[in-house]
C-alpha cells in the first residue's frame, strides 16, 4: 500500500499496468478529462477509467478486476486525501449503478467496499 498519496501521473501509470488498453482509451480525442495542456488530474484519470471499465467490463479478465479492486482499496485506505476523494467520487460513484455493479463489489474491501455500499444505499 502506498504510504503517501500518488500523483495523477502515477495513478495513470498504475491503471495502464492493470488495464493496458486504457492507454489508447486515455489518448483518444474523445477523452474529455485530459486537461487542455495535456496534464492530468486525479479526478480526470479516475473518471475516464470509470468510462473505460463501464464500456469493457465483461471483457476484462478476473485478474484485471482483482488488480483494479486492490488498487482502489489501496487508494481508499489513504483517507482524507485527494486520492481517496478522487477514486470515490470519480470511479466508485460512476460504477455504482451499472449492470455489473454487484459483481464488481466482490473485488472491493475495506473503505472502498464501505463507500460503494453506502453510496448505493445498501
Amino acid at each position: 500500500m502506498p504510504q503517501t498519496p500518488l500523483t495523477p501521473e502515477q495513478v495513470h501509470s498504475r491503471l495502464i499496468q492493470i488495464l493496458p488498453d486504457f492507454a489508447a482509451y486515455w489518448d483518444s480525442p474523445d477523452n474529455l478529462f485530459r486537461e487542455d495542456n495535456g496534464s492530468l488530474t486525479l479526478w480526470g484519470v479516475f473518471a475516464e477509467c470509470s468510462h473505460f471499465v463501464r464500456d469493457r467490463y465483461e471483457k476484462l479478465s478476473k485478474d484485471q478486476l482483482c488488480q483494479l479492486g486492490r488498487f482502489v482499496n489501496e487508494c481508499m485506505a489513504l483517507t482524507d486525501t485527494d486520492l481517496d476523494n478522487a477514486v470515490a467520487t470519480c470511479l466508485l460513484e460512476n460504477l455504482s449503478f451499472e449492470r455489473f455493479s454487484k459483481d464488481f463489489e466482490q473485488y472491493l474491501g475495506g473503505e472502498a467496499l464501505n463507500f460503494y455500499r453506502q453510496f448505493q444505499g445498501a
